[in-house]
């Protein structure tokens, strides 16, 4: 993603994440001069999942490095695969 502001310089943000059977997930990204980020989860059944995420900044800022747990819960099929 690419994002600019007048007055600010353009800031770019760029992600990615690998999924494997759905039974685990890592993922890591980078925001220009400004954080990185860091994913890993797992898959509790076809429609619960847990990921836990670490925000690295890399400048000071008024909010530092945090941390974060998401729970996600899909209906229907869940996370399986669609046919």
């Amino acid at each position: 993603m690419v994002k600019y502001v007048s007055g600010a310089p353009i800031q770019v943000d760029v992600n990615t994440t690998v999924n494997y059977k759905n039974k685990i997930e890592i993922g890591a990204g980078y925001r220009t001069s400004s954080s990185m980020n860091f994913l890993a989860g797992f898959y509790i059944s076809n429609h619960l999942r847990v990921l836990y995420n670490y925000n690295q900044t890399l400048r000071d800022t008024p909010i530092n490095n945090t941390h974060g747990i998401i729970l996600s819960y899909r209906l229907g099929d869940g996370f399986g695969n669609k046919k």
